[in-house]
Order: structure tokens, then sequence, then C-alpha cells
């Protein structure tokens, strides 16, 4: 094998053709190279700021919920919770991991234990996929209406269904809804239930009033 390349590409002492070609091809090899190092380069630098990015919310999370655990070892089983939980959640979502955690940050800012962060970020998931928008805004939104219509947290993972259920029932949207219900305030409390809230929206949307 040697001794045919040799033979290919020197004949009597000078390049032919085949050298040529041969040169050729190792300087497209190397420009390939050297765009694939760059491109590399720039995956790697771009999942370093992700990560920074990541451990920021998290450990932000982690200061928020120092101030309503009971104890150091119960914040530590906690954050070793949530820290299971964010690429879980990310799997089974279009959102990233860095999106779950700044929504895990959030809800901590936002006076939420481990408890509920379990149960309300999933349903923050729903809303914001239902509602084609960002997490973060799903996030705001679940708990700017759960505050004014006094809905008890335990009954949030209903209060999320009929709202996605009024949304595709009618001519609005998860996040008309959202706004018309952040701008009623506590007023949205006069039904009899978040079903009854719900419908009558979905009725003025049908006449034409939606949003805020």
């Amino acid at each position: 094998m040697g001794k045919e390349l040799t033979t290919t590409v020197v004949l009597n002492g000078r390049a032919t053709s085949g050298f040529n070609a041969l040169a050729d091809k190792a300087t497209q090899l190397g420009y390939v190279i050297e765009q694939l190092g760059g491109k590399v380069g720039e995956w790697e630098k771009e999942s370093l700021e992700i990560y920074k990015n990541y451990e920021t919310y998290m450990l932000e999370a982690k200061g928020a919920m120092s101030a309503t655990a009971e104890t150091s070892s119960e914040l530590e089983r906690a954050y070793a919770g949530l820290e299971q939980k964010a690429p879980e959640w990310a799997s089974t979502t279009i959102f990233h991991t860095n999106d779950v955690a700044k929504a895990i940050s959030e809800a901590a800012h936002a006076g939420w234990d481990y408890e509920k962060m379990l149960q309300g970020i999933p349903q923050a998931m729903v809303l914001a996929q239902a509602g084609n928008t960002d997490l973060s805004t799903g996030l705001d939104m679940l708990i700017k209406t759960i505050n004014g219509t006094g809905t008890a947290f335990e009954d949030s993972g209903e209060f999320v269904d009929q709202w996605v259920m009024a949304a595709n029932s009618s001519a609005t949207t998860v996040s008309e809804l959202g706004e018309a219900m952040e701008k009623m305030g506590a007023t949205a409390r006069f039904g009899d239930s978040t079903g009854e809230l719900l419908t009558m929206l979905g009725v003025l949307a049908n006449t034409g009033t939606v949003g805020a």
C-alpha cells in the first residue's frame, strides 16, 4: 500500500498531478476539521453558559426557600429533590432545564414550598404549552390567578383543566383568559366556582370581549 502510494504521488523526483490532488484533499480536510473545531468550541461555550444560568437559578431558588425551611436538612432534601425533578420535567415537555430552573426560582420567590412546586410547576407547564407561551409567563399567570380567584392550591389542577377547556371551547385563548382573570383580581371570586367564572369568560369571548 505504501509503495503504491509513493509511486502514484512521486515520479522521478517530482510531484505529479496525483500529489496535487492529494494536497487539495488534505487542505479540504484541514478546513473541515478547523470549521468543526470552531463549531464544537461554540457548542461548548453555549453549553457552559446554559449550565451557568441553570446553576444560578437553582441557587437563587435555594436562597429563597431557606427563608421558609424549618431546618437546613429539610432545605437540602428539597433542593436535591428539585435538582432531580428539573431534568425530568424538561424531558417530558418543550422546555429546557434552564426554563425549569428559572420557574423553580420564581416559584420559590413567590413563597411556594417544595410540595407546592411539585404540583404547581407541571401545571404551569400545561398552561404555558396550551397558551403557546414561555414557562415563566405560564407560572406567573397561574400564581396570580390562583391568588385572585381564591382557589385552594389543592384545587389548582382542576382549575388549570377548566382553564384550558374553556379556551378550547370558545373564541379565546389561554393567555387571554389569564389576562381577564388578572384584570378582575379579587372580583373574580364573585361566582360559586372557577368553572362558573371560566364559563362566563368563554361566553363573553364568543360575543367579542376577550383579554384584559
